[in-house]
């Protein structure tokens, strides 16, 4: 696994991932508070932002049986940083107008990131196999660690003055990088109409262990 390219760039696709959560869940209703007064509203959106982040991971689920990791994963980060990047630019509206555009962003933003823990685990068994699967999914996971400690080390610098739009725009342009990072990774799932960023992949042929979907091993390992 520690040989294979494909592991480092699924870490730092995770440590990626991880900054935006990061962000979200811990500032997206100071935001709401700074620009809505209604409190129940607020609450409301809490609770349905649950909703959507829990149906998110069984829409995610599905989408990955179907096309496998990679192209979801794309999507998700491409449609992830123009939200991220918008988001903070709501403060430009009047409140009556936030407070619908608001549910919106957040509903949106929530159902996207609870992707990541759903294509991610499934990137982990389509690159590695399925033998040793909650071990290498840890390793993978690991970048959540180190991802929060970046995250919070970076909020610790920023003034109040736009601070809102300076972490959600950062955040975006994290989720291009992490879209950059997801071309090169191999997954041999996608469908042949799907592989549209194979020469992406050639270029890490000399630096990738080739890891079978199911070698005989794999399937006595399993079964014992």
């Amino acid at each position: 696994m520690f040989r294979c390219i494909d592991f480092y760039l699924l870490w730092l696709v995770m440590f990626c991932n991880i900054i935006p959560i990061t962000t979200i869940t811990s500032t997206y209703k100071q935001f709401g508070q700074k620009y809505i007064s209604d409190d129940r509203f607020l609450s409301a959106i809490v609770t349905i932002s649950s909703l959507f982040n829990c149906a998110g991971r069984v829409m995610w689920g599905s989408i990955a049986d179907r096309f496998s990791f990679k192209v979801p994963l794309c999507v998700k980060l491409t449609i992830w940083s123009v939200v991220l990047i918008t988001f903070p630019h709501l403060s430009l509206f009047s409140e009556i107008v936030i407070k619908i555009l608001f549910p919106i962003w957040v509903f949106v933003l929530f159902t996207l990131f609870c992707g990541t823990f759903v294509l991610i685990p499934n990137a982990t068994g389509t690159v590695f196999g399925p033998v040793n699967l909650a071990v290498n999914y840890g390793l993978v996971f690991l970048a959540f660690s180190f991802g929060s400690f970046a995250c919070a080390i970076f909020t610790t610098f920023l003034t109040p003055d736009g601070a809102y739009v300076f972490q959600y725009t950062s955040c975006g342009a994290v989720c291009l990088v992490a879209l950059f990072i997801t071309l090169w990774i191999e997954d041999r799932k996608t469908p042949e109409k799907c592989q549209l960023c194979g020469c992406f992949v050639r270029r890490c042929l000399k630096l990738r262990v080739k890891q079978p979907l199911s070698s005989p091993h794999e399937l006595q390992a399993l079964r014992s």
